[in-house]
């Protein structure tokens, strides 16, 4: 019990509410049939019991999450791999999904070579935090927006809509 999961695809119920692709829940209790769970629906805690075979074809564990199913939700604290394939686009969704705390792991090796990775390691702590920030946040700028391909990319044809976000919104298009 207390072990985390997330759904991975929707689970019809019948005449109870769906569990969406992406939920998160909570093991509370464990059955000869299945397992209970609770889980958030906007501001309500809601109870739930998923047979075996749901488990096994719907859910795994829930400890970790890409950030692209991360989007759309929101949690109290969060841990942000910042590895070398994190673009603006990634980092803008993952550094705000939390409501409470983030924590930003860094693998020094994405962002530096040798003589850096020496400079760094022979800073102070204050120094080398300062410096892993400026260098992640320039590797992140310098990657930009990246296109991901979508079904409009591959079968070349055009999305059905513009979008202007108009004056004053602060994005450049």
């Amino acid at each position: 019990m207390g072990d985390q999961l997330v759904i991975t695809r929707n689970i019809a119920r019948g005449q109870d509410r769906s569990l969406a692709n992406g939920t998160r829940a909570i093991v509370t209790g464990v059955t000869g049939t299945g397992i209970d769970i609770a889980y958030r629906d906007g501001d309500r805690i809601r109870e739930s019991t998923l047979t075996a075979v749901q488990v096994m074809r719907n859910a795994r564990h829930g400890y970790a999450m890409t950030t692209h199913k991360l989007q759309g939700q929101t949690v109290d604290s969060l841990v942000i791999d910042v590895g070398p394939d994190r673009d603006l686009s990634s980092a803008y969704v993952a550094f705000t999904r939390h409501r409470d705390d983030v924590l930003a792991v860094v693998n020094i090796a994405d962002i530096a070579d040798g003589d850096q990775i020496s400079a760094l390691m022979a800073a102070g702590p204050d120094a080398r935090r300062d410096a892993v920030i400026a260098m992640t946040a320039e590797r992140i700028a310098a990657r930009g927006f990246t296109e991901q391909p979508t079904a409009h990319n591959v079968l070349r044809t055009p999305l059905p809509l513009r979008i202007d976000p108009g004056p004053g919104i602060g994005i450049a298009v």
